[in-house]
């Protein structure tokens, strides 16, 4: 999950080449607080990660995967509302980002709503199909029957 993650780093750097330098440099900012608060959740640390991809936001607004990072932190606590709107922001902001789309499919899952979490799946699944996280995700759903 980590390479696709940066990835998605590398695109917005290359589309952040496009503009004005003061626009590059604040995405390179907003990327270099996602990327600083992607360690520190690594590492266990989400106070630390949580300040990052606040940061992130306030230099990028438009950038998703802070808030999606967002979201696993306020999944991570048991906050599911939260989890749930910060990925529908995340999805908003770029609906082509598959990440956002496997974590409400997890939520859907945990809260026995397999077919809503199935569809989810399948379309991280469309839009990143070598993820082996969401290749697995929809095998063990299949295999607690699925539909």
């Amino acid at each position: 999950a980590a390479s696709s993650t940066f990835d998605a780093i590398q695109s917005r750097l290359r589309s952040a080449g496009t503009e004005d330098s003061a626009g590059q440099s604040k995405v390179q900012a907003a990327l270099a607080e996602w990327s600083l608060g992607y360690k520190a959740y690594l590492k266990g640390d989400a106070a630390t990660a949580k300040k990052h991809f606040t940061e992130s936001i306030h230099l990028d607004a438009t950038y998703s995967p802070p808030y999606n990072s967002l979201g696993n932190l306020a999944s991570n606590e048991g906050d599911e509302a939260s989890a749930e709107k910060l990925y529908r922001t995340a999805m908003s902001k770029d609906s082509n980002y598959w990440a956002p789309y496997y974590n409400l499919g997890r939520l859907a899952e945990i809260s026995g709503d397999e077919a809503s979490a199935k569809d989810y799946y399948v379309k991280a699944l469309s839009m990143r199909p070598n993820e082996p996280i969401i290749s697995n995700a929809l095998d063990s759903l299949a295999k607690d029957g699925g539909k």
